[in-house]
């Protein structure tokens, strides 16, 4: 029953909505006596569903109907056909606010009905003032480019098939929005399949037809699409991995930013996040404090941010980023005052690793240390963070070394469990606790060791390895540990 079509499409119901529907569901299906006992009943489990037991359909058919369903298995079927009849009052209800809500949509539905009741004068005065009011609006993501097309489409389609004579302008207008939806849509599919093919080496066609750049190089007024030129440019960033790509693309972005959507503006910080990522496990310190850069463009306009919501990774990454370039000003504020951002289930756990990511950094290694002890992680990426950020506490600390070989051995059983699905990032921190037992074997000699490190990528935290490496000693002993404890993670 949990897995309902009405129950799947019932708990993403806002308060608002949830409450609408209950008088949208007693005022019009009154007579439905099964369906709207049987929502009085689920309606009461609304707060996230996660009693099992009173969604087990047993459980819920003795509740409602006062008998057990053993008695007659049979009987079964009427919660069914009831739950099926709530979720076509629900699919009802949601159609109808969305006829109503004056979007895009909406006014589609309504040429719709004037087209299929025949009232020409009426759709083709709909349809002009549609078309006029999308060619008004700023065209902030792939689907305001989408809606401009369709409003020309819909227009011109009705004029060639009326008495109209023909209107070369809006065959020419329709042409031309085709042209601009074409053109973004290709660069967004193409810079997709191009960033699957770095990540996980997938064989997509990523090139771009020659006809689709060639339109887009030849735009009469380009300062008019600064969304189209910034995929133009991630495109390319994504391609050849240039320096002058990224800041190409951070530029447009940087001046364009207000005038893109939240949610395609993530989209674009994301490409140049993974770029700059990239870039820093090749050793590129500079880069931690573009990454800042972005984050706080980021945070302007709400990107990182969904329904109130801010991820844990996200929510550290960009503490994690602040720290590295010693923000501690910005690092320590933002955590007191974007906390309430996290949801409440993670909240103090995610707040922890950012405090030990800011102590750390200020050189409060045992305090880091502490924080840290007793911390879980739900994934490899989480993993990485925390773990490579324990052994740098302890190597600071001058924690036995022996443990601190051990710990990175056991690391290292569990990296090589996870490097073909992150393969860069797993690779980076393999790299990086490879030097470390180096650091500390203190077997090699120093410039030997400063050469290597500084010749490794990728590799995080390659600062750290060659400041550690500069006042490295070596002294020639063969490093014992524990193979035992190497094999637990």
């Amino acid at each position: 029953m949990k897995k309902s079509k009405f129950i799947n499409l019932f708990r993403t119901l806002s308060e608002d909505d949830f409450l609408a529907f209950r008088k949208h569901l007693k005022r019009l299906h009154a007579s439905s006596d099964i369906a709207i006992t049987v929502f009085e009943y689920i309606r009461k489990c609304h707060a996230g569903f996660q009693d099992e037991k009173k969604l087990e359909i047993g459980y819920a058919y003795r509740k409602i109907f006062k008998e057990p369903l053993e008695a007659n298995p049979k009987k079964r079927i009427k919660l069914l056909n009831a739950l099926s009849d709530l979720h076509l009052c629900l699919k009802e209800f949601l159609l109808l606010n969305k006829s109503k809500d004056k979007s895009f949509e909406s006014s589609v539905l309504w040429l719709k009905v004037l087209q299929e009741q025949e009232l020409d004068a009426e759709f083709s005065r709909s349809a002009k003032n549609l078309q006029l009011e999308l060619g008004k609006r700023p065209r902030r993501s792939p689907i305001d480019y989408e809606e401009g097309m369709m409003a020309n489409y819909i227009y011109y389609n009705h004029l060639i098939h009326g008495n109209s004579s023909p209107d070369s302008t809006s065959l020419q207008q329709y042409a031309n929005n085709l042209d601009l939806f074409y053109m973004l849509s290709r660069l967004k599919a193409s810079c997709e399949m191009l960033n699957l093919n770095n990540l996980l080496s997938l064989d997509f066609d990523t090139s771009i037809p020659h006809l689709a750049l060639a339109m887009i190089d030849n735009l009469q007024n380009p300062t008019e699409h600064p969304l189209l030129m910034i995929y133009r440019s991630i495109y390319q960033l994504i391609a050849d991995h240039h320096d002058k790509s990224y800041i190409e693309a951070g530029a447009l972005l940087n001046e364009n930013a207000e005038k893109i959507d939240p949610s395609e503006l993530h989209v674009i910080i994301s490409y140049l996040h993974n770029h700059a990522a990239s870039q820093i496990r090749q050793g590129k310190e500079e880069y931690w404090e573009k990454t800042h850069q972005l984050n706080i463009l980021g945070l302007k306009y709400g990107v990182f941010v969904d329904n109130g919501i801010m991820s844990p990774t996200q929510f550290n990454n960009i503490i994690n980023v602040a720290s590295k370039v010693k923000a501690f000003d910005w690092a320590t504020p933002f955590v007191k005052a974007q906390k309430h951002c996290l949801h409440p289930e993670n909240r103090e756990h995610t707040t922890q690793v950012a405090n030990a990511l800011i102590s750390f950094e200020k050189g409060n290694f045992k305090t880091s240390l502490h924080t840290l002890e007793g911390i879980g992680f739900n994934n490899i990426h989480e993993a990485i963070r925390l773990k490579t950020l324990m052994v740098r506490c302890y190597y600071e600390l001058h924690k036995d070394e022996d443990k601190i070989f051990n710990y990175c051995a056991s690391f290292e059983v569990y990296l090589f469990r996870h490097r073909k699905s992150n393969k860069e990032p797993v690779e980076a921190t393999l790299n990086f606790i490879r030097n470390t037992k180096l650091l500390l074997q203190r077997k090699t000699p120093k410039e030997k060791l400063l050469h290597k490190i500084e010749n490794t990528s990728p590799v995080y935290f390659k600062g750290w390895l060659l400041e550690k490496a500069a006042d490295y000693k070596a002294e020639f002993a063969v490093h014992k540990y524990n193979k035992r404890t190497a094999k637990q993670f």
